[in-house]
């Protein structure tokens, strides 16, 4: 077996669902028990057996529950959890496959309108001046104020 070949290509391998299926049947529990030990549905139990990870929402989701599958049955989480991780294709992804998102700084697409900048420039107008407007109320005396001290004394 080359590394490059998939593990459920290799002659007399049993897939990671098949697996947890003989070690649920040789411990005599069904699918409604170990949905019971595990909180996971029984239709993601079936499609994990049934080997159809892409059933379920997301490869974490074939990972996670997988390995609490593996715990309540009490096999190796560990090596469940890399089998399935070698069936999605996890294991040495090829750097082909990977794309990576690039953050142009200087991308005009990625900036607000220019509408949305004037009405920005004008709110923070609008709160300064009101800043502004506050300050002077509570912290600058009035002349009514202070002409009413010195007359009071």
């Amino acid at each position: 077996m080359s590394d490059e070949e998939p593990l459920q290509q290799a002659p007399g391998y049993a897939g990671v669902g098949a697996r947890l299926r003989t070690a649920r049947e040789a411990a005599g529990l069904s699918l409604a028990d170990i949905a019971a030990r595990t909180r996971i549905a029984e239709r993601h139990l079936a499609e994990i057996e049934q080997g159809r990870f892409s059933a379920l929402a997301s490869r974490a989701y074939a990972v996670g529950f997988s390995r609490t599958y593996a715990k309540a049955l009490g096999l190796d989480p560990a090596g469940i959890v890399a089998d399935v991780g070698a069936e999605l294709g996890l294991v040495n992804p090829s750097s082909d496959d990977r794309q990576i998102a690039v953050f142009e700084p200087g991308d005009p697409a990625r900036g607000p309108s220019r509408g949305t900048a004037w009405l920005a420039a004008l709110a923070a107008f609008v709160v300064v001046l009101a800043g502004f407007t506050i300050w002077r109320t509570y912290y600058v005396p009035s002349d009514r104020k202070s002409t009413r001290l010195n007359s009071s004394h």
